[in-house]
């Protein structure tokens, strides 16, 4: 029988743990983690080997703030036919889903999200950027299936000598497969030059 996990970051009454990462080592498979409105994971990445379900109770996505970075959460390994449930969060990172085997379900996420090896990597309601542009990137074999989503690249970067960075893609497949309904992709903003040399560009 599955368990239901409470995270406060304000701890308090009825209150398990007051980060992320502490429930989601005591989970077992299956369990759900339930995420007060709060900030969370400012020393680490989360890492997420198991299927659980971790599931902001915020009004909106950005009520449940993951403030780590480089990722935001790592899913990886996880196998069987659970999924992983990632639901009603944003951050200012992204999410990174490694060779996993099991279905992961991106539900009301304001991350990006960078997936390889995923066999069945599943996005819906990913829009409106928080901190995070919203992108998908998916390599060796990652297939993604988003529905009313809209996608949005990186900004380049700003250069005071030129060239800038152009703007990254809304997104991208490398040997990969995307199967998209209702979305929308834009590329990203190219960056800013601030000399005045009339042979810079962004």
């Amino acid at each position: 029988r599955a368990g239901v996990w409470t995270v406060d970051d304000d701890g308090g009454p009825g209150v398990d743990f007051t980060d992320i990462q502490p429930a989601v080592l005591a989970a077992a498979p299956g369990d759900t983690i339930l995420v007060a409105p709060g900030t969370y994971g400012t020393q680490c990445d989360i890492r997420v080997d198991k299927p659980v379900r971790i599931l902001g109770t915020g009004a909106q996505p950005s009520d449940v703030y993951l403030s780590c970075w480089n990722p935001s959460v790592v899913v990886v390994g996880v196998g069987g036919k659970h999924p992983v449930v990632l639901a009603n969060l944003s951050g200012s990172g992204w999410v990174d889903v490694w060779d996993c085997q099991a279905p992961v379900l991106l539900i009301d996420i304001g991350l990006a999200v960078e997936a390889y090896k995923g066999r069945d990597v599943r996005v819906r309601n990913m829009s409106t950027p928080y901190t995070w542009v919203p992108y998908v990137s998916a390599s060796s074999g990652t297939r993604v299936e988003a529905v009313s989503s809209a996608f949005q690249g990186r900004a380049g970067y700003d250069s005071d000598l030129g060239p800038g960075g152009g703007g990254g893609s809304g997104v991208t497949l490398f040997a990969s497969r995307a199967h998209l309904a209702g979305c929308t992709s834009v590329g990203g903003k190219g960056g800013d030059v601030t000399s005045f040399s009339p042979f810079d560009f962004a």
